[in-house]
C-alpha cells in the first residue's frame, strides 16, 4: 500500500499527498481555534515572542545558532531551554517534525522528540514561552496522537511533555503519561471529529 505523505507549505497549511492527488488537512491550532472560538494560546504581543523563542531554541538544537543574533529579551527563554536539557540529560531525536492522523483528519508540527534521564519512553515536547492555558494539554495530546509510524509504531509508545520556559532562565514542566495522557488524547479526539461532522460536505477525504 502506498504511504500517504503530509507536507507543510510556506503559509503553514498542511497537505496530504497520495499519488497525483493533494488535499488540505486542518492543523491542530486551527482546530483548537474553531473549537474555542479564539486563538487558543497567544495573547497580544506573545506571537512574535513565541516565534523568536522557538527559532532560537531550534537553531541552538541544530548547532547553528549565532549567539549575537539572540535579542536580550529572548536570552532568558533560551537559557531556560538549555537548563532543562542539561538538568534532564536530554537527547534530541527530532526537531520540529510533522504529526498527523489520517483517520481523524488533522496534522500539526511538534517541537521536539526527546529522550530524557527520568523517563524510559521517548517524549513529544511542546515548548511554551507564555503562561499556561486551558488548551495546551490538548495541543500536546494532538501531537502525541499523531506521531508518525516511522517514528513510533503507536502513540502508546511515547509520552507528552510541555516545557514552559521563562524570561528569568527558569522552566516548569507539565508531563503526560499513562492514564493522564490517555485522558488528554480522548478529549482531543472529539475535536477533529466534531469539525469533520460540521464540515463533511466541504471536505475532500481523498477516499482515505
Amino acid at each position: 500500500m502506498e504511504n500517504p505523505i503530509v507536507t507543510l507549505d510556506s503559509y503553514h497549511r498542511y497537505w496530504r499527498e497520495k499519488g497525483k492527488r493533494r488535499w488540505e488537512l486542518p492543523g491542530v491550532s486551527f482546530l483548537l481555534e474553531q473549537k474555542f472560538q479564539k486563538n487558543p494560546w497567544f495573547t497580544k504581543g506573545s506571537a512574535h515572542r513565541g516565534s523568536m523563542v522557538h527559532r532560537a531554541c531550534t537553531l541552538d538544537d541544530q548547532g547553528v545558532l549565532d549567539e549575537s543574533t539572540v535579542a536580550p529579551e529572548i536570552q532568558g527563554y533560551l537559557d531556560a531551554w538549555r537548563q532543562f536539557k542539561a538538568d534532564k540529560c536530554v537527547t534530541i531525536d527530532q526537531v520540529e517534525f510533522i504529526c498527523y492522523d489520517l483517520t481523524l483528519g488533522y496534522a500539526g508540527t511538534a517541537d521536539r522528540l526527546i529522550h530524557w534521564n527520568t523517563n524510559p519512553h521517548p517524549c513529544v515536547v511542546d515548548i511554551k514561552s507564555g503562561s499556561k492555558t486551558e488548551t495546551h494539554w490538548l495541543q500536546c495530546a494532538a501531537y502525541v496522537r499523531g506521531i508518525p509510524e516511522e517514528i513510533a509504531l503507536s502513540w502508546r509508545q511515547v509520552d507528552g511533555l510541555i516545557v514552559y520556559v521563562k524570561p528569568n532562565g527558569k522552566y516548569t514542566l507539565d508531563y503526560y503519561s499513562g492514564a493522564r495522557l490517555t485522558e488528554a488524547i480522548r478529549y482531543w479526539e472529539v475535536i477533529p471529529r466534531e469539525y469533520a461532522h460540521r464540515n463533511d460536505a466541504k471536505l475532500d477525504w481523498g477516499n482515505a
